[in-house]
């Protein structure tokens, strides 16, 4: 999510065994609808394009936003970097994602996993026809029980991709857009994407070679010392507000420290969780709000997105996501607690989880 929300590089769970506590809404969505969320993912494949994607959230009264450049070529992959679509900036950071990848949420469409979260939990519908970036689209929503939207996704006439997608809150009010700034619908020139065979990781960006090794459900189920008085964490496969378990991954390479990553989802809203061994420097966090959140002492700062940073047992939790205040604290509760400490590696921890996952995807 999202960014919100968050690409390529998760691993995902079959969900069918989740331990949520909340009761998903069984609700009946549109054929039609479905199919067009179910074929943008096929499509945002297939269909050769370069252009800027934007992503904009509202927090608190203000916005941030956040621009990249893309390239696609199918059977190949996508190239993402800052900058200008054109590349006039060449030699900027990037992330290179083939086509082979698994997706989350976002323009790059939905998998079959975040399809059927998105139903449990939402009724999805057709809306009337719209333009978008200057093309004809297909409006799909996503309703609450209530009927209220919680989120929108603009879907090309044409080729079938994702155009522009936004997260709603109750009051009706957008809280995360994200979109093609612009768009061509042709082949980019041929060194725009490298190579997935020949491209090397450390080429391509912290993602592409580091967050590559799938946890088993035994790893998951024993965090080591991430529990009360060092014993090891069960992982929930379910947390408040209907978010569900679908990535479990850690780095590569890297000793006792490294971090986790485990990624949640109602289908549409996302959240992730990073866990590492470390203790936390509250001085580190110069210019972020620290506040109590049932007990515990909390770090959090709104930007792309909402981050929530704590300390308990012998572990540093970092929540990143798009879902509300609310629910992110919520979810807070729902983790191990515990007091602040020292935490040496915090700069480059915090670096590092930034990157954790292309918002535009």
């Amino acid at each position: 999510m999202a960014g919100g929300a968050a690409t390529a590089l998760a691993v995902l769970w079959g969900l069918a065994a989740a331990d949520s506590a909340a009761t998903p809404i069984q609700v009946r969505s549109d054929p039609d609808a479905m199919r067009l969320l179910r074929n943008a993912a096929t499509a945002a494949q297939s269909t050769p394009y370069h252009g800027t994607e934007f992503l904009t959230a509202w927090h608190g009264g203000t916005s941030t936003t956040s621009t990249i450049a893309v390239a696609h070529v199918p059977g190949d992959g996508t190239l993402l970097r800052t900058g200008t679509a054109g590349g006039a900036k060449g030699g900027l950071a990037g992330l290179f994602e083939p086509d082979s990848g698994r997706g989350q949420p976002g323009l790059g469409g939905y998998t079959p996993v975040m399809l059927d979260l998105l139903t449990r939990n939402y009724t999805v519908v057709r809306s009337a026809d719209d333009r978008i970036c200057g093309r004809a689209a297909q409006v799909v929503e996503a309703r609450r029980a209530d009927g209220s939207a919680a989120g929108r996704f603009w879907i090309d006439q044409t080729t079938g991709i994702m155009l522009y997608r936004e997260l709603l809150d109750r009051k009706g009010r957008t809280i995360v857009a994200a979109g093609f700034q612009d768009l061509t619908v042709a082949l980019p020139a041929a060194q725009a994407v490298p190579d997935a065979a020949t491209t090397a990781p450390a080429t391509v960006g912290l993602m592409a070679g580091s967050w590559n090794h799938e946890l088993t459900r035994g790893e998951l189920n024993s965090l080591p010392g991430a529990g009360p008085d060092g014993t090891s964490w069960k992982v929930p496969r379910g947390l408040p507000g209907n978010l569900s378990l679908y990535v479990a991954k850690e780095e590569r390479t890297g000793g006792a420290d490294k971090p986790v990553q485990l990624g949640y989802t109602d289908g549409l809203f996302a959240m992730s969780i990073f866990v590492q061994r470390g203790v936390l420097d509250s001085a580190k966090f110069a210019g972020w709000r620290r506040t109590t959140v049932h007990g515990r002492t909390v770090f959090e700062r709104a930007g792309r997105q909402y981050w929530r940073v704590w300390a308990a047992h012998g572990q540093v939790y970092t929540v990143v996501g798009d879902a509300d205040p609310a629910t992110t604290d919520a979810v807070v509760s729902a983790l191990p607690r515990g007091g602040p400490g020292l935490w040496q590696r915090l700069d480059r921890g915090l670096h590092r989880l930034a990157g954790w996952a292309n918002p535009f995807g």
